[in-house]
């Protein structure tokens, strides 16, 4: 008699995730952000969801706790520091 031989094949692979933000003209927001202190582009609360896939809920909550700056615009509409929000979408990767 002889033995089979089990042969067991594994396999293993590593995804990534990039994220590309782009910018039509007209549609985000040049501005100077006080806290990071540099010209940055800013976001509505929408795009900020869609970006790091989260609820506009969740992205209220970063902002309450200082993850991701925020300011208002003339119109009174809050627009958030585009180069925060990278930075969380890059740690969350």
């Amino acid at each position: 008699m002889t033995m089979k031989e089990k042969r067991r094949l594994e396999v293993f692979w590593e995804t990534r995730e990039i994220t590309t933000i782009s910018f039509r003209r007209g549609f985000s927001a040049a501005g100077f952000c006080q806290s990071c202190n540099a010209e940055t582009r800013h976001l509505t609360v929408l795009e900020a969801a869609a970006i790091l896939k989260i609820s506009e809920f969740a992205v209220f909550r970063l902002i309450q706790t200082g993850q991701v700056h925020s300011t208002e615009n003339a119109n009174r509409r809050l627009l958030l520091c585009a180069k925060t929000l990278l930075i969380l979408a890059e740690e969350n990767l």
